[in-house]
This record gives C-alpha cells, sequence and structure tokens, in this order.
C-alpha cells in the first residue's frame, strides 16, 4: 500500500534530506513567487533545476511521475480554458473559436508554471520528514504571540500525513 501513496516522504541519505526544513520552506515559497512571474529561460533554468533536485535527492522518478499523474487532468482543463478565452489580438487557429496562437503560447506557459510549482513541493514533501516540518512552521510562527503556532504546525503537519491515507482509501473503495 505505501509504494502508491502520493506526496510522502521518502527516506534516503543525501544534501537535500539533510537540509533543514526552516531553509527548505521559505526557499519552497520562494521558488514558487518566482515561478509564477518568469519567462520561458527561466523557466527552462527552473525545469533543469528540479531535475538537479530530483536526482540529487536521490528520489525514483517514478514516484515524482506517480504525485503529479493526478493533477493531469486539472492542468488540461486549465490548459483549454486558457487557450480558448484568451483574447489576444495574435492569429486564430478557427475563425468561430475566441483563441489563437497566443492563447495557446500562454496555456503552455501556465501549466509550466503550475507543473514546476507542483513538482517542486512533490520534492519538499518526499525529502523533508512531517516532524521537521512541524518544528520549521512553529519556529517560523513562534514570534507571533496571537498565533497558536504548535496548533498550526501540528495541522501543517498532519496535512501530508494524512492525505496519502485518505489518497489510499480513496483507492481501496474505488
Amino acid at each position: 500500500m505505501a509504494g502508491r501513496l502520493a506526496f510522502h516522504y521518502i527516506h534516503r541519505e543525501s544534501m537535500l534530506h539533510r537540509w533543514d526544513a526552516r531553509c527548505k520552506l521559505p526557499a519552497l515559497f520562494l521558488a514558487s513567487v518566482g515561478i509564477l512571474h518568469m519567462h520561458e529561460v527561466a523557466l527552462s533554468a527552473f525545469s533543469a533545476l528540479l531535475v538537479a533536485a530530483v536526482i540529487c535527492a536521490r528520489l525514483p522518478w517514478n514516484a515524482l511521475l506517480r504525485d503529479l499523474k493526478m493533477w493531469g487532468l486539472f492542468l488540461a482543463v486549465i490548459f483549454c480554458l486558457q487557450a480558448l478565452f484568451h483574447s489576444g489580438d495574435g492569429q486564430r487557429i478557427v475563425d468561430w473559436l475566441p483563441g489563437g496562437l497566443d492563447g495557446l503560447h500562454r496555456a503552455a506557459l501556465t501549466c509550466w508554471r503550475l507543473l514546476l510549482i507542483l513538482s517542486f513541493a512533490a520534492v519538499f514533501t518526499a525529502v523533508t520528514r512531517p516532524r521537521d516540518l512541524q518544528n520549521a512552521i512553529s519556529w517560523f510562527l513562534g514570534p507571533f504571540p496571537f498565533l497558536p503556532a504548535r496548533r498550526i504546525a501540528l495541522m501543517a503537519a498532519l496535512t501530508p500525513r494524512f492525505l496519502p491515507s485518505i489518497l489510499d482509501r480513496a483507492d481501496d473503495i474505488r
């Protein structure tokens, strides 16, 4: 059962696994925000960085692809909606459809960005133990006395633990 769970920690001895979660969490946040504003060249560089991270962490490619497979339908819907309803001044593919070549380009960029963010998130969950994530969130929220830091950290750490269990149960029911 554990082999088909999505978004779970995979124990390995690598530099990314040893990296402190207090550094990994802001790095993931900054990369995600940055990816949303990047053009093709920077997206290509971040795609290469993703491949390097997977190789460095010695993660199995099939686990990463399995984690991202469930997002395929979501990305396909986003691509179609973005391509069809982008009102650009570019050349139209079909006269009766509102979208054109500019819409296809924008849709491809949007899906590429989302796929990179999801991939980095999958790598993050694969190299970060839930307990380390809990401690990092608690550490970041500690200076705010009006926030229940331990509760928020516990909820954030339980999500990656129980999401795979819920997905596994749903698969068993199907």
